[in-house]
């Protein structure tokens, strides 16, 4: 999976819902420098967090 790429759209579905990372990152129980690592795709996301995250975004994980 190209991690970049599925970090950058859920940024910018992020941004489009008017969230921060912050935001984000508490509601997935996880600090905001490793949420940022999730945008970034420096860092591999679950398929249990990426799942929370499309619920969290209200977007179709098959979007990735």
């Amino acid at each position: 999976m190209d991690w970049v790429l599925i970090g950058g759209k859920i940024r910018e579905v992020r941004q489009s819902r008017g969230l921060f990372q912050s935001d984000m990152a508490k509601i997935l129980g996880i600090s905001q420098p490793c949420y940022s690592c999730y945008e970034s795709g420096k860092k591999s996301i679950s398929f249990g967090k990426l799942k929370k995250i499309c619920q969290v975004l209200d977007i179709d994980i098959d979007e990735f």
